[in-house]
C-alpha cells in the first residue's frame, strides 16, 4: 500500500490523460444536491482539507472502465490504453464534483449531454461572485477587496484566507443549464463567439462572475481576460468618483484607495497610473490565489496494488462505515465487464426482474401443497426475487443477502465445477475464488 499527497490540479491532469478511471463496478453518482456540491467547492476556495481518496493500481486489461462523469463503459481497447491504470475506488463523488467545477474535462470527455453519468447533477456551471464598486442590496461580501483593488493577503499563493468555507459559500454561484439551451456557459454550445459571450456575461451583470471552470485547461487566458475586465471596470468607477470630488479631498480619497506599497514605489506618478499598477497587481494576486486553491489543496491518496484487492475493499469499508459497501460482487462484475459488451449490473437486474414459470423440480413438499403459492409459481407472471425483497426499493440494487447467496454459489461453482453433489462442501464457500 502506498500513500501520498497530490495537488487537485495534478489529479485533474491525470483524469484528462486517462490515468485515473472509474472502474465499471463503481456505484452510481449520487451527489446531485446543489448545496452539497457548493459546500465542497467552498472548502477548496477556503483552502480547507477535503479528505482522501482510494485508488486501485490495476492493469488496464483487468476491468472495464468509465471516464469520470461519463455513462459509457469502455474496455482498454476502446480507451486505447495499455499498462497500468489507477481505478478510483473511493472518492468518486468528491472527485467528480471538483473536476466538474474546476475544469471542462467531463464535458469534453462525454462529448454530449446524454453520455453524462447524471445530467441533473453535472449540467452545472460554477462561478465566484465579486461585488461591483457601487454598493447594492443583497450583494456578496467583498472577500477579495476588489473595491479598493487591494488584495487582502501579502502572499496570495501561500497564505490562508481569513474567511471560512461557510463564509465563502455565499459567494459561489451555481447555474444549471439545459443541454439544448443557448446560454454562453453551456459547454455543448457550438459557436465561435461562446468565449467572448461568456466574458461579457461575467462582466456586465449586477455583479461580476469569475468562471471557476476556467482555472484549468485551455481557457486560462479567458480567465485572465475576465479578471482584467473586472479590474478595468472598477478603475473606471474609482476614477469617476475621484474626478467628481472637491480638490482638497482628493488626497484623502487617494490615500484610502492606493496602498502604501504602490505609493512608495510610484511616488511621482498620477493617481490613475498608480491605480492601474495596483489593478494589475490585484489581477495577479486573485489569479494566483485561485490557482493555489487547486495546487496547494493536498488530496491524500491511498494506492493499493491490484493483488491486494481484499485489503482495498476493507479500507473502502472502513472509510465508508455505514455507507454503501464495496466488495467481491463488484469485482466479479468488473471482471465480467472486461470480457463482455454488457454491464453486469444491467444483466443481473434483467434476470432478477424477469417474469418466469418455475419448474416443479424446485418445489418442496410445503410448496407443492400450497395452492396459492403453486398458482403464483406456474403463472409465468410471478417474479420471486421482487416478491422476496431481493431488490432494494431505494436504489433498485440487489440486497446484501442476495449478493451473499450469489457469491456462495459462484464460489462453489469455481471450486466444484458443475455441482457434483459429492464435491460440494461448506468450506468451499470462500467468495475469493471467482
Amino acid at each position: 500500500m502506498d500513500e501520498k499527497v497530490e495537488a487537485l490540479s495534478n489529479l485533474i491532469d491525470k483524469i484528462v490523460k486517462k490515468e485515473i478511471l472509474l472502474p465499471d463496478f463503481q456505484r452510481k453518482f449520487i451527489w446531485k444536491e446543489e448545496e452539497k456540491q457548493g459546500r465542497l467547492i467552498a472548502s477548496v476556495l477556503a483552502k480547507m482539507p477535503i479528505g482522501s481518496i482510494l485508488l486501485l493500481d490495476s492493469d488496464a486489461k483487468d476491468y472495464a472502465y468509465k471516464m469520470l462523469g461519463c455513462r459509457e463503459r469502455k474496455t482498454y481497447k476502446e480507451l486505447e490504453m495499455d499498462g497500468k491504470i489507477l481505478a478510483l475506488l473511493d472518492g468518486q463523488q468528491r472527485v467528480t464534483v471538483l473536476t466538474n467545477a474546476f475544469s471542462n474535462v467531463i464535458f469534453d470527455m462525454a462529448k454530449k449531454s446524454s453520455n453524462l453519468i447524471n445530467r441533473t447533477g453535472l449540467q452545472r456551471r460554477f462561478f465566484l461572485r465579486i461585488p461591483k464598486y457601487e454598493r447594492m442590496e443583497g450583494e456578496v461580501e467583498d472577500f477579495f477587496q476588489v473595491r479598493k483593488l487591494q488584495f487582502p493577503l501579502e502572499d496570495a499563493e501561500k497564505e490562508e484566507p481569513k474567511f471560512l468555507s461557510d463564509d465563502i459559500y455565499e459567494a459561489i454561484k451555481i447555474i444549471s443549464f439545459n443541454a439544448n439551451s443557448d446560454e454562453c456557459y453551456n459547454p455543448f454550445k457550438e459557436k465561435e463567439s461562446t468565449k467572448s459571450d461568456l466574458i461579457n456575461y461575467c462582466t456586465s451583470g449586477k455583479e461580476y462572475l469569475i468562471p471557476l471552470f476556467w482555472l484549468t485547461g485551455k481557457n486560462t487566458m479567458g480567465l485572465s481576460t475576465v479578471l482584467k475586465r473586472i479590474s478595468e471596470n472598477i478603475c473606471l468607477d474609482i476614477i469617476e468618483e475621484y474626478d467628481s470630488i472637491e480638490n482638497e479631498k482628493k488626497s484623502i480619497f487617494e490615500k484610502n484607495i492606493i496602498s502604501d506599497k504602490v505609493s512608495e514605489v510610484m511616488p511621482n506618478e498620477s493617481f490613475k497610473e498608480k491605480l492601474d499598477a495596483q489593478a494589475s497587481e490585484w489581477e495577479n494576486n486573485i489569479r494566483s490565489y485561485l490557482v493555489s486553491c487547486l495546487n496547494n489543496i493536498q488530496l491524500h491518496q491511498i494506492i493499493v496494488d491490484n493483488s491486494k484487492r481484499a485489503r482495498a475493499i476493507n479500507i473502502y469499508e472502513n472509510l465508508n462505515e455505514g455507507g454503501v459497501s464495496l466488495g467481491t460482487f463488484e469485482l466479479v462484475m468488473a471482471r465480467f465487464a472486461s470480457e463482455s459488451d454488457e454491464n453486469y449490473y444491467d444483466k443481473i437486474e434483467k434476470y432478477m426482474k424477469k417474469k418466469r414459470k418455475y419448474p416443479e423440480a424446485i418445489y418442496n413438499e410445503q410448496l407443492k401443497n400450497n395452492e396459492n403459492v403453486r398458482a403464483k409459481l406456474t403463472s409465468e407472471k410471478y417474479i420471486a426475487t421482487i416478491d422476496m425483497g431481493c431488490i432494494e426499493n431505494k436504489n433498485g440494487e440487489p440486497v446484501n443477502t442476495y449478493i451473499d447467496a450469489y457469491l456462495n454459489v459462484m464460489s462453489l461453482y469455481s471450486y466444484a465445477g458443475l455441482f457434483n453433489p459429492d464435491d460440494i462442501k461448506s468450506e468451499l464457500i470462500k467468495k475469493t475464488k471467482y
